[in-house]
């Protein structure tokens, strides 16, 4: 599969290829949305998919993701998530102050905090798992996903309609950027790697 050929597999696979890569985001943001979506709004610009189509396709790839990591959260609970954490932090890059912050964050702001990280970049793509830890109740989190992903997803769709000619300009090197950006985050991950400190939790 031409999944590093970007444009080309967003042009001949369509509204699959937008809901496949929105679920990768979720695991790997070598695909963010905002590259993702403008692409789906060039098809429709070329008339080979339609604007709402690609909006559907994107929240679909989005809401799989975020249940998805918030089932196996739910699933591992904090003291299985720690000791995995203990056990493959080295490969994930992943220490357990990190894990804390991140809870102690989601437990003092609530719920609500679901729908508000859905539309920030990065956070998007992490804030299922904090809400699977503590089990937060799935019919608040899946209504609270749905609509910061469809917030998020029609505004970025709708900004790029606005912009399809400067998507058009710049078509021909986004293949070549994410396979730069794919290099440059694995040199990270394998830095983080080597560079990494077991430590001592509670």
């Amino acid at each position: 599969m031409k999944l590093l050929d970007f444009t080309g597999f967003i042009e001949s696979e369509k509204y699959f290829a937008v809901w496949f890569c929105m679920w990768l985001e979720t695991f790997f943001p070598v695909f963010p949305s905002e590259l993702i979506i403008p692409l789906g709004i060039l098809g429709v610009h070329h008339g080979t998919m339609n604007f709402y189509g690609v909006i559907a396709a994107a929240v679909a790839g989005s809401m799989t993701g975020a249940i998805m990591w918030y089932l196996i959260a739910r699933w591992l609970g904090i003291e299985r998530f720690g000791n995995f954490v203990t056990k493959y932090g080295r490969y994930t890059s992943l220490s357990h102050r990190e894990v804390a912050m991140l809870q102690r964050w989601f437990d003092k702001q609530g719920g609500i905090l679901v729908l508000v990280c859905r539309v920030v970049p990065l956070v998007r793509s992490v804030i299922s798992i904090p809400a699977g830890l503590v089990r937060m109740p799935f019919i608040p989190f899946f209504f609270y996903t749905l609509a910061g992903s469809l917030i998020w997803t029609g505004a970025l769709a709708y900004i790029s309609w606005f912009f399809r000619g400067y998507i058009e300009m710049f078509h021909a090197y986004i293949g070549p950027g994410v396979k730069i950006v794919v290099v440059v985050l694995a040199a990270v991950w394998l830095y983080r790697v080597v560079t990494y400190k077991p430590e001592k939790h509670a």
